[in-house]
């Protein structure tokens, strides 16, 4: 008994449920009125204040993430110093 060619993603007949048809759906017809565009929002004024505050804040943040990598790195020299003097007290 050879079976019907289907789709890879498509289930056997014995899968698919009894009410379950080949057919493709038949299109609802749509009511132009209902699917007209909603007129769109008025554009909210922009808050020049806020826009101020967080350019301030982002300033502030990247100099504070310069600042500490800054301090990281004389720490880490400061440490490479140290531990050079501590392993080779002669300097040679």
């Amino acid at each position: 008994m050879d079976e019907p060619e289907r789709a890879p993603d498509e289930p056997p007949e014995a899968a698919r449920p009894a009410n379950e048809s080949r057919e493709a759906p038949v299109p609802v017809p749509v009511d132009p009125a209902s699917t007209a565009p909603e007129a769109a929002p008025a554009p909210t004024p922009v808050d020049l204040g806020r826009r101020r505050f967080f350019r301030q804040l982002t300033s502030d943040v990247i100099q504070t993430a310069a600042t500490v990598v800054g301090a990281a790195n004389a720490i880490q020299r400061t440490s490479a110093e140290a531990a050079s003097a501590f392993l080779d007290p002669e300097g040679t």
